[in-house]
């Protein structure tokens, strides 16, 4: 969490005890956005909540708030722990490799943090300084959802495809449109159109 951001004061009561009580290894909640005052939200995500449709929506963009989760040590350092091979996705990345290693998640379906917003916030994490690092990211995913279920010692890369930069324009703005940093947009439009 950030120094302005907000922790419900339930939260780590709750989270642990779902943490401990569904046997799990990982467990985030939902986050409500703020401009002035964390009892005044702007914005709720609607993250999956249950593993099956966090494994799911993992594909295509980050199942977590970072700033929400709670996890076991052991398995984050099972997994890898963080890595800084893809600038901007560290924890995206973690979190993929985690569930690829077999780990167990829920979100709870509530916010448990309050998270500041400034206008500038979505612009912030998009554009073109970016794609390259979305690309490579973009790649690792591909990787993950192939070796899914494999032990961490044993993931093999996904072999590289010849490059077509048409295709891989194509492909980037797919992607940058589901990861939800069009930086074309403002945080409202974000929201309005279900990137945010």
């Amino acid at each position: 969490m950030d120094s302005d951001d907000y922790a419900f004061p339930t939260r780590m009561e709750e989270q642990l005890g779902v943490l401990l009580g569904g046997h799990l290894d990982m467990v985030g909640s939902q986050v409500a956005e703020f401009v002035t005052a964390p009892d005044e939200p702007i914005a709720e995500s609607s993250l999956p909540c249950d593993s099956k449709d966090i494994e799911a929506y993992s594909k295509k963009r980050n199942p977590f708030r970072h700033p929400t989760m709670v996890f076991r040590k052991s398995r984050v350092l099972q997994a890898g722990n963080y890595s800084g091979e893809y600038l901007y996705f560290e924890d995206w990345d973690l979190f993929n490799r985690m569930l690829a290693d077999g780990c167990r998640a829920r979100n709870i379906n509530e916010p448990l943090v309050a998270m500041r917003v400034s206008p500038d916030f979505y612009a912030r994490r998009g554009g073109p300084k970016h794609l390259p690092h979305i690309w490579r990211f973009k790649t690792a995913l591909e990787s993950y959802e192939a070796n899914r279920g494999r032990r961490a010692d044993r993931v093999e890369p996904v072999r590289q495809r010849g490059f077509d930069i048409k295709q891989a324009a194509m492909e980037l703005c797919d992607f940058y449109s589901s990861h939800g940093s069009v930086p074309s947009q403002t945080a409202t439009d974000n929201r309005t159109r279900g990137l945010a």
